[in-house]
């Protein structure tokens, strides 16, 4: 089992580093390449607890794919964290959209995964787990570049916490805990603040549309949490 778990972290690895390549290019140097291999083997080490916990014996096809959009945040990740410093870097990320073009490549693959699960029936509780880990790293990279690179006020972590903020309240109020009904109004919250926050991102945008996008991006996904917690609450007092 855990061969076949270190095959794929080391096969993610090495697409990490041909991605890095592809996007840094006369960039790349010795400091990134540590950079984002120190990130990837924190992430991967996690990823590899819990697929311990989970017992699971391999990667399913989905798993593969949303392992990609993980990488991809990673360099979207040194992407945003680099440009703040290097203005070649910067230049990148806003101006060559290089940043926007990688954020849309995992927002596609975020459906792929999920259609690949369906169509060959590997859907399983840890697959769901990755997905939804991976949608929040993703929204935590977007909120972070754009806190580091604009004029944007803290509160924009507000979107990616909320998810951890809402797990926190599950261990105090055990009514949290009931499943909730699929909803598509949910799922497309979430696609719709994550494509809010990529656009966030184009150039020629001035200051005051940013702040005004980021701050709708934060209404819609306070909406949809506050919605789900006032339907658990009212489901509270009846049997799990």
């Amino acid at each position: 089992m855990q061969i076949l778990i270190f095959k794929t972290i080391f096969q993610a690895y090495i697409s990490l580093l041909v991605i890095l390549t592809l996007v840094f290019y006369k960039e790349l140097s010795i400091f990134i390449i540590l950079q984002n291999t120190f990130i990837f083997l924190i992430i991967s080490t996690v990823i590899y607890k819990v697929c311990l916990n989970y017992n699971m014996h391999k990667f399913t096809r989905a798993s593969h794919i949303t392992f990609i959009r993980i990488i991809l945040s990673i360099v979207m990740l040194s992407l945003a964290l680099n440009s703040f410093f290097d203005t070649s870097i910067y230049g990148k990320l806003y101006f060559l959209n290089i940043f926007i073009f990688l954020a849309f490549i995992a927002l596609i693959l975020d459906g792929a995964d999920g259609f690949i699960a369906r169509k060959y029936k590997e859907s399983n509780s840890f697959g769901i787990a990755f997905d939804q880990e991976a949608d929040n790293l993703m929204l935590l990279i977007l909120s972070l570049s754009i806190y580091l690179n604009k004029n944007i006020n803290i509160i924009i972590f507000l979107i990616p916490i909320y998810r951890y903020i809402f797990i926190l309240f599950m261990y105090r109020f055990l009514w949290l805990k009931r499943e909730l009904p699929k909803s598509f109004l949910r799922k497309f919250i979430c696609i719709f603040t994550s494509i809010l926050l990529i656009i966030s991102h184009i150039s020629y945008l001035d200051e005051y549309i940013v702040i005004n996008i980021v701050f709708f991006a934060l209404f819609i996904i306070t909406f949809s949490f506050a919605k789900d917690i006032i339907w658990l609450y009212g489901k509270k007092n009846e049997n799990m």
